[in-house]
């Protein structure tokens, strides 16, 4: 099945910001909505969830947004073409959430390394990965926005964006370490 999702002022459907309203069209009226003249220009982006059950899902892609989407596309498509073509090694990195910092850099392999080195070393990393996800909302933002943002915070500086005390940022720290540290005891 396929599910449209155009702006619509009139919408009962919002974004999760609240900022575009939309209604949905599915099944045979897809066909008719897509043919009409005022739907011709518009563009679309095209998702597939588990939560639809694996049915097609297009929403309405705004006109400013347009190019930047066309741009994700080319780009997914070059990935595709050269993966096809075995031009470039896939490195998978796990299921790191790619808003956290930490970009995989770390798992990029150095020539001058042996492989028992940089075997042991993705052992640290994926070791380390899984130990992160152990900690609290509170102790990963240290951890994260002390090593892994781009640039890494100080301690005060980032007590200034909380808005709480340099001792509390250590305190976090300091808690989110030990439990690391447990977690490559254990493992």
């Amino acid at each position: 099945m396929i599910y449209i999702y155009f702006n619509d002022k009139n919408g009962t459907i919002y974004s999760a910001d609240k900022q575009r309203c939309f209604s949905v069209v599915f099944g045979d009226d897809v066909y008719a909505f897509l043919r009409s003249e005022k739907n011709k220009e518009k563009r679309f982006y095209r998702t597939q969830t588990e939560e639809t059950g694996g049915d097609m899902v297009l929403i309405e892609v705004p006109p400013e947004k347009v190019r930047a989407v066309r741009k994700e596309e080319r780009r997914k498509q070059y990935v595709s073409d050269c993966m096809k073509n075995k031009e470039f090694t896939i490195l998978h990195l796990g299921d790191m959430d790619s808003d956290d910092g930490i970009t995989g850099e770390e798992l990029i392999a150095s020539l001058d390394e042996s492989v028992d080195t940089l075997a042991i070393r993705n052992l640290d990393v994926s070791t380390l990965r899984k130990s992160l996800k152990t900690l609290n909302e509170k102790e990963y933002e240290v951890i994260s926005s002390l090593h892994y943002a781009s640039p890494p915070l100080t301690e005060a500086q980032l007590a200034d964006r909380l808005g709480v005390h340099q001792s509390t940022i250590s305190r976090r720290k300091n808690a989110a370490y030990r439990k690391i540290r447990k977690f490559f005891e254990k493992n």
